[in-house]
């Protein structure tokens, strides 16, 4: 495994965990929302073919020229898309692995975007979500002592910044009305939100990842990544 880049530990937690459910296959990659290639970009350097799909002229060339600068260039590649109107927009049954990292926040339809993800993927194929976790956030404005945003958060009130946020019931109903079965829930960044100038030591690193999987604190931490195949197949 590729080592972590030392800048995003949440980004790295999620990388090291796709490369978990990877293995050492060489898949095909659809990265809904993916930008400037956060997570292309590194997947790609595992051999992978990963194709981006955003709304931003200007994220896909920003992808397109740190794609190149990684030597990765042949194996990425960007077009623009509606990530609200998916129909006609990505392929049926053909891809091994999606991404939809922090675009379920902001979609008119969460689970129109996750039924266009779905009939993406292969039979054994699955999917990759992170979203912002609607718990963590209460949390946080709790120890900031701003009440009120608490409260209107826990109601699941929302911005233009913020977008929707969840909690793993939410998205687990979700994937499940799209025929999609959870094979894992991780909570991902708490010590980052709590102690972001201490989160990017090895020692932050390691307790991050076992807070990852507690069954209580995973649920306080700001984001989601949640894994989920076709129901029926897979473990």
């Amino acid at each position: 495994m590729p080592a972590p880049t030392m800048t995003q530990p949440n980004d790295d937690a999620v990388l090291g965990a796709l490369r978990d459910v990877v293995g050492d296959r060489l898949v095909t990659v659809l990265d809904l929302g993916g930008g400037t290639g956060v997570y292309a970009v590194p997947i790609a350097r595992d051999g992978h073919r990963v194709e981006v799909l955003d709304q931003s002229n200007d994220a896909l060339a920003t992808l397109a020229r740190r794609a190149h600068d990684a030597g990765v260039g042949d194996r990425v590649s960007g077009r623009v898309a509606d990530l609200d109107d998916l129909a006609g927009s990505i392929p049926v049954s053909a891809v091994d692995l999606v991404l939809c990292h922090r675009v379920l926040e902001f979609v008119d339809d969460p689970a129109a975007t996750l039924a266009a993800a779905a009939g993406a993927l292969t039979a054994d194929g699955v999917i990759s979500i992170v979203a912002a976790n609607r718990p963590g956030a209460v949390l946080g404005r709790v120890i900031a002592g701003r009440y009120d945003e608490a409260a209107e958060t826990l109601d699941g009130a929302r911005s233009a910044q913020s977008g929707h946020r969840f909690d793993a019931a939410e998205l687990t109903r979700l994937l499940d009305s799209v025929g999609l079965a959870v094979r894992a829930v991780r909570g991902v960044g708490l010590i980052g939100a709590l102690n972001p100038s201490g989160a990017s030591t090895p020692q932050a690193r390691a307790l991050d990842e076992r807070l990852s999987t507690d069954p209580i604190l995973a649920q306080t931490a700001p984001l989601l990544h949640v894994i989920a195949g076709r129901a029926g197949h897979g473990s």
